[in-house]
């Protein structure tokens, strides 16, 4: 029965500590995604496309290489 008692008040004690750790500090809240600027998709575009025109130059100077040998 004593340690029924004994638990409890060490419960209690334990949970106030806890809620006056949270108050505290807070949960935060989630962030919100930023959108994206006009620059940094224009830099994402072209940064696209010239590794496409680099891979097309190396296919083209492969093929160029195969077909005069």
């Amino acid at each position: 029965m004593a340690d029924q008692k004994q638990a409890e008040a060490v419960n209690k004690t334990l949970e106030e500590e806890v809620n006056k750790t949270l108050a505290k500090q807070p949960i935060p809240e989630p962030k919100q995604k930023k959108k994206k600027s006009k620059y940094q998709k224009l830099t994402l575009a072209m940064s696209i496309f010239m590794t496409v025109v680099m891979a097309g130059s190396v296919i083209y100077a492969a093929y160029s290489a195969w077909t005069q040998s």
